[in-house]
């Protein structure tokens, strides 16, 4: 009946009888009808098989990149070709973001601004990063988000503009960008990420977002690789999934957005300027390269690609378990550091291939190195189980006097009830081995600021910094004697576990 709208002679009469005649055209013809591959999502189609969707351009192995998109809505039907696989939004604001990957300038003049930029170590992680998107797959890499922040303008947007360049147009302003503002509903975060499959997420300017909870929501979507959960009105609708690497800047750090441990574990922070010092000199250079990169950009990525596409994917994965090892030994016992060391690997080796690809023009270099001290530093403010120990021992010792065996003592020495009631048994010597807290105490203090008190505790019982009751199912608790009589359970923290949190 829509169809009548524009000139079509259907009405309520005839409507039922026109779809029964295209039904049975389509069927008696369906063979002889032209025939198009096409996706609505960019990156890796059928693991690779098929090549990658670069925009709307197709990247195959063997063959050259393509000077022109590849457009269904535009190729007549009979110049159709099925061997190649078409990009198809699903709406008009997926197309739109299709066409932001395309290419400008000259790969040449793209060099030399990465040529200028080598100076800075920040910078080009936030390329390689940027690189590293469509290594997650082939590689089994998880999802992670690199957080460019500083208070001060000094360069954040400008970085993300040149990891911008790598596979589109940096330019915010163009009607088809490939970098947005985080002035964006999760739902088109989302749908952005499922669509860019394989390709980088960029979001400028974590204050821009509508709300706090947008960006924790986000980085934990982005972490997760898959979309929320949603109903249809028949049964279950279809959630999104991705691989991808999330770049984002602010003036705070993104994990400030977040209480998540876990969250906080898939970010690589990078406080402060990217550019380091910014003076009179750095302001020029910051303005030259956002000018010639708005001017020179897609090139790197689908460079890239065709590399990636004429390589062992075997032997890459071995290479990025290797890494990865190595970088899980550098962690030593840090539980985050462990975790980062799948992202560490993947930018490792990411360097690795783009130098030996040309795409790059850094000799020799490494991402993560010079900047280990950086990340390692960031990534202990991610250990959510450590942070909420040093909160309760530091409250410990600010509250001595509220424990059994620490009161305050009146003129005959003897011991005065704390106001609130005791919190816990801690033993007056210097040499004490246990610091035995009430549970609704412990568990009042974690939930105030932010903490899951359950899970807090039972990683601590994993980490072996409580002393417990074991048995076939092991609590966070222990029986402790108290000088009023009675046996109660409380939480046991362990002298070692006080010497290496507070040390």
């Amino acid at each position: 009946m829509k169809l009548s709208d524009y000139g079509v002679p259907v009405s309520s009469g005839n409507a039922g009888a026109l779809v029964e005649y295209l039904g049975d055209f389509d069927t008696e013809n369906i063979h002889e009808l032209p025939h198009a591959k096409t996706s609505s999502r960019m990156g890796w189609q059928s693991g690779g098989e098929e090549g990658f969707l670069w925009g709307k351009r197709l990247l195959r192995a063997g063959h050259p990149l393509p000077d022109d998109e590849t457009d269904v809505e535009e190729v007549p039907p009979e110049q159709w070709d099925e061997n190649i696989i078409m990009f198809r939004g699903e709406d008009v604001g997926d197309e739109q973001l299709a066409e932001a990957y395309a290419p400008a300038g000259s790969f040449e003049e793209w060099q030399r601004v990465m040529r200028d930029v080598e100076p800075f170590d920040r910078i080009k992680l936030v390329i390689v990063a940027s690189l590293a998107a469509p290594v997650l797959q082939i590689v089994g890499g998880h999802n992670f988000i690199v957080d460019i922040s500083n208070p001060t303008s000094r360069g954040k947007t400008a970085t993300l503009r040149l990891a911008a360049s790598v596979w589109g147009n940096p330019d915010e302003r163009a009607p088809s960008p490939a970098l947005a503002t985080w002035d964006a509903t999760r739902v088109w975060i989302e749908r952005a990420s499922a669509a860019l499959n394989n390709l980088p997420l960029l979001l400028d300017d974590t204050k821009r977002a509508r709300h706090a909870k947008v960006v924790s929501q986000t980085l934990y979507d982005v972490a997760s690789g898959r979309g929320r959960g949603r109903g249809s009105l028949a049964g279950l609708g279809r959630s999104g999934s991705w691989s991808t690497v999330l770049i984002s800047t602010g003036e705070q750090p993104a994990t400030s957005f977040t209480e998540d441990g876990g969250t906080r574990a898939r970010v690589l922070s990078l406080w402060g300027s990217p550019f380091g010092v910014v003076g009179e000199h750095i302001g020029r250079l910051v303005a030259d390269l956002d000018l010639r990169v708005r001017e020179n950009f897609g090139h790197a990525g689908p460079r890239f690609v065709q590399y990636l596409l004429e390589q062992d994917w075997e032997r890459l994965k071995l290479v990025h378990t290797k890494w990865k090892r190595r970088y899980t030994k550098k962690a030593k016992d840090d539980p985050v550091l462990s975790r980062m060391a799948d992202y560490f690997a993947t930018l490792r080796l990411t360097a690795m291939l783009a130098t030996s690809a040309g795409v790059l023009p850094w000799k020799n270099f490494d991402p993560v190195g010079p900047l280990w001290d950086t990340l390692a530093a960031e990534a202990s403010e991610a250990d959510r189980a450590e942070q909420a120990l040093r909160l309760v021992l530091s409250w410990a010792e600010s509250n001595q006097h509220a424990f059994h065996g620490r009161e305050r003592k009146d003129n005959n020495l003897e011991p005065i009830p704390p106001p609130g009631g005791h919190a816990g048994k801690w033993e007056p010597d210097e040499d004490w081995e246990q610091l035995a807290i009430f549970p609704h105490k412990i568990k009042t203090l974690l939930e105030d600021h932010g903490f899951d008190a359950e899970s807090t505790l039972r990683t601590w019982r994993e980490r072996l910094w409580l002393d417990f009751e074991d048995g076939d199912k092991p609590r966070n608790t222990k029986k402790v004697s108290i000088p009023v009589g009675g046996r109660p359970h409380m939480v046991v923290i362990t002298r070692e576990a006080y010497e290496e949190v507070m040390a």
